[in-house]
């Protein structure tokens, strides 16, 4: 349960700097920023923190 409540969280998150309407498919896809992983991956192994400041770097407009 801990983890769909994550996952939920992380898509309202997501909303603020991606089309509601791409998150999943973007959760799916492999991404450079992850070393080719797909986000899904990240949050099934634990490193959602990873995501999360991929989302701050958006929101403040500093991306690596």
């Amino acid at each position: 349960m801990e983890s769909v409540d994550r996952l939920e969280e992380l898509k309202r998150d997501l909303a603020e700097v991606i089309q509601e309407k791409f998150i999943d498919e973007w959760l799916q896809k492999p991404n450079g920023a992850f070393d080719g992983r797909t986000p899904i991956d990240l949050i099934q192994s634990g490193e959602s923190l990873r995501i999360r400041k991929m989302i701050h770097e958006l929101r403040s407009g500093q991306p690596r």
